[in-house]
């Protein structure tokens, strides 16, 4: 049936979220069939959905991240007051909890106390079996920043501030506006250009080229920053971003378009450097198999 779909595909082009589709699971399907994929290879998509791992490999190349804790099912399963003991040896309230590999704000809580501790810690476990514990930054703004391109280069967009109508960005200021009909995160009321200085905005754009390359990040994506007085801390990266950020790439002189244009482009030639490596070879290792294992070649 793979083959039959393939024959009328040239490219596939996936504008998809969350678990089973965005971590690489999408891309290695496509990979398998041999069909070229707009976007971040099965790796860098994997690690840019786990926000465990992803935080592990940046805080490696001294890129700031914010010090977490992490707890599996097995922990959870040793019983809620576990998880909570163990975070407070770290932090202090207030703390942030969110599942492992989730997007779009699901499954996220602030606590303040031990009893929303808890509820948060079951309501994030409903939708993961890893979650994440951070402290919470106070008097928070979260910056975004867009970056096209692959490893032979890549350019950073004009950086955005979504407005928060909490202390942290929830499922619906991202895609809910007003009640109106959801456009994404094209619909999130936001300041564009964002209102910060030339430094941040350099060291922001800075920031989210090296994280797209350290990650091996290819296509566009969308990198999030909290800032904390004059600190930047980089939150998480979003390989498939919502509405590909055309609106941060407009705003940088890019029409949707030429957007659409460069990405296609920068597959394709993938693709022909990727199927120039090989990636298997003929060998006869079996051809002396018995049912005792290799049959001896009478040397000693």
């Amino acid at each position: 049936m793979l083959n039959r779909v393939y024959d009328y595909l040239d490219l596939a082009l996936p504008i998809v979220h969350g678990s089973n589709v965005e971590d690489g699971t999408l891309v290695a399907l496509f990979k398998m069939v041999n069909l070229p994929y707009v976007g971040s290879n099965v790796l860098a998509s994997a690690i840019g959905m786990d926000k465990q791992l992803m935080k592990d490999v940046l805080k490696s190349y001294d890129l700031p991240v914010l010090d977490y804790v992490s707890f599996n099912r097995a922990d959870y399963d040793q019983g809620v007051d576990y998880i909570v003991k163990e975070s407070l040896k770290k932090f202090g309230y207030p703390l942030v909890v969110k599942p492992a590999n989730l997007g779009s704000s699901i499954g996220i809580s602030k606590v303040n106390n031990q009893k929303d501790f808890i509820k948060a810690i079951d309501y994030a476990y409903e939708y993961t079996n890893k979650i994440i514990i951070e402290r919470c930054v106070l008097k928070l703004r979260e910056i975004n920043c867009a970056v096209l391109g692959n490893y032979e280069g890549a350019i950073a967009s004009e950086c955005e501030e979504p407005i928060l109508t909490d202390d942290i960005l929830t499922f619906e200021d991202k895609y809910v506006n007003e009640g109106s009909k959801s456009k994404g995160m094209v619909s999130l009321k936001r300041e564009l250009p964002a209102n910060i200085t030339k430094e941040q905005k350099k060291t922001i754009q800075d920031l989210a080229l090296r994280t797209f390359n350290v990650l091996g990040c290819s296509g566009v994506a969308r990198v999030d920053f909290l800032l904390e007085g004059k600190k930047v801390y980089i939150n998480e990266i979003n390989t498939i971003p919502g509405s590909l950020s055309y609106y941060l790439w407009k705003e940088s002189g890019i029409e949707y378009a030429e957007l659409l244009d460069r990405l296609i482009n920068i597959a394709l030639k993938e693709d022909k450097i990727n199927k120039k490596i090989i990636s298997s070879f003929d060998t006869n290792i079996l051809e002396n198999l018995s049912e005792k294992g290799l049959k001896s070649s009478g040397k000693k």
